[in-house]
């Protein structure tokens, strides 16, 4: 697919699923990160927040494009700005959240009706590094 200015919600979604099948094709040899990235980057100009998460999560492992936390975390605003996920759901995706941004994440969860994990955090609960919380 030719990446440029999307004119309609079908051409959109087309972009949005090859994208994915870059990150999760059937065949596990055949993942491209790069490839993903570079739609996503396409998207997020176009101002879709969702395409700027990804891009972000992308950046802060360093999965298709050279690794850049700080470059990560300003996509993920960015995508929050555009109306997408909050942030520290994306550096705690990536495994990057950092302690300045624990507040932010006991807020986001309360707020999101998550008052289990809210809990545990306020109470200095930090799961360990490069780890995903289930």
């Amino acid at each position: 697919m030719e990446i440029n200015s999307a004119k309609s919600a079908d051409e959109i979604k087309d972009m949005f699923q090859e994208a994915f099948s870059h990150m999760y094709p059937s065949d596990p040899m055949l993942v491209n990160y790069s490839e993903a990235a570079k739609i996503f980057a396409n998207l997020s100009a176009q101002g879709y927040g969702y395409a700027s998460n990804r891009l972000g999560v992308l950046y802060c492992l360093g999965r298709g494009v050279e690794k850049n936390v700080n470059k990560g975390r300003e996509l993920l605003r960015l995508g929050e700005k555009q109306g997408s996920v909050r942030m520290v759901y994306g550096l705690m995706e990536a495994g990057v959240l950092e302690t300045d941004d624990y507040q932010e994440l006991i807020d986001a969860l309360a707020e999101d009706g998550d008052t289990k994990r809210a809990m545990l955090y306020s109470m200095g609960y930090r799961p360990l590094s490069n780890t995903k919380e289930s």
